[in-house]
Formats: structure tokens, C-alpha cells, sequence
């Protein structure tokens, strides 16, 4: 999994991964806490995945990675808290080198906003979540679209909405709407702007 964060916040908690065996891990980060907030990777920092390799990376941009046992309520044990950087400098999350199997499922909370976990003087930005296979996923490097099976970006306004429009090149120019997402299967959209489930 890759997380490319620009600005804002983010708040993960547990993370599901499913092999082919039909056999699910869950990451969770227990109790523990702890900031990583040095321009470099750290493969310690967070409790050890089920499954591969954990890794969190601050870029050159600033920003950290914080493990907090509900200073903001959100569930119950400790999340990870994202702070962006204040450039375009890339800060990573990434769980890579699983038990690969030909199916996954990945299921998380996320919220967005303030360090307090409010909307209120959180930045806008642009929030990405990839699953995937490659060295996009243990590097410094934005995201390799050749690497990425799937991958879902949140446009967060600074009023706390998440908004607008998103623009991509794949077989042309294509757009998404806010609340809808494109399926391609085999290089072919055969979902188009399909609405939310919720």
C-alpha cells in the first residue's frame, strides 16, 4: 500500500489483507504510541505487520507519522496519524512483501482534518491510497501506475469537504465526480463515473 500525501491529515486504523487462500490478516497497531517525524524511512517504527514488511517514510517536506492511542476518538487502541508536508515531497505508508495471493481485500477507517481531528483549519489537498505490487511500495518515489492494481484519491477542500472533480489520462482524458469511481478491467473502462455504494 502506498500513501502519497500532500496536505491535511489523515487517520488510518486497522487494515485487512486477504490471501488467495481466503485466509485474512488484520494489522492493527495496538497500544503503543510514537512520532516518526526524520526526512527518512523507518521500518521499525510501527508494531510488525502479520504478514511483510511495515514502512513509514517523511520526506524532505516535513510532515510525521504519529502513533496515537486516542488522543482523537476514533475507535478504540492506537491509529496511525499522517501530518503532510508542505511541499510536494512524498511521506509513505506502506505494508509490501505479503503472502501474495490472487485475490485481496482491504478494508480501513480513515478520517480527514485538523490534529485535532476537526475540519476546522485543516489545508486542502490530495489524499492516495494504491494496492499493488512493485517497488513503488518500499521506495521514496511517488506512485508507478504500471505497479498499482487499484487506487483511490480524495480531493480534501480546506473547508473540510471532501470536492471536486478529478482529471487522469488513461486511453485519453477521462474525469471523475465527486462520490463516483471508474472501473478498468484489462485496460477497458467498463465502469464509468459508477456511484457509491453509500
Amino acid at each position: 500500500m502506498f500513501i502519497k500525501i500532500f496536505s491535511s491529515i489523515i487517520i488510518f486504523t486497522s487494515l485487512l489483507i486477504s490471501t488467495s487462500l481466503g485466509q485474512p490478516w488484520s494489522y492493527d497497531f495496538g497500544t503503543s504510541t510514537g512520532v516518526h517525524n526524520t526526512n527518512a524511512a523507518n521500518l521499525d517504527f510501527l508494531p510488525a505487520a502479520p504478514s511483510g514488511l511495515d514502512r513509514v517514510r517523511v520526506g524532505s517536506g516535513g510532515g510525521s507519522f504519529n502513533l496515537e492511542n486516542q488522543t482523537i476518538a476514533f475507535g478504540s487502541g492506537s491509529y496511525l496519524r499522517g501530518v503532510a508536508p508542505t511541499s510536494t515531497s512524498v511521506n509513505k505508508f506502506s505494508v509490501y512483501d505479503y503472502t501474495a495471493g490472487k485475490a485481496a481485500i482491504i478494508s480501513f477507517r480513515v478520517r480527514f482534518g485538523n490534529s485535532s481531528g476537526e475540519n476546522t483549519g485543516a489545508s486542502s489537498g490530495a489524499w492516495s491510497f494504491f494496492l499493488g505490487d512493485g517497488a513503488t511500495y518500499s521506495d521514496n518515489s511517488t506512485f508507478a501506475g504500471a505497479q498499482s492494481f487499484t487506487g483511490i484519491r480524495w480531493s480534501f477542500g480546506a473547508s473540510g469537504a471532501i470536492t471536486g472533480t478529478l482529471n487522469y489520462t488513461k486511453s485519453g482524458a477521462k474525469s471523475i465526480a465527486t462520490n463516483k469511481f471508474d472501473i478498468w478491467v484489462n485496460g477497458i473502462l467498463v465502469g464509468d463515473e459508477v456511484a457509491k455504494a453509500q
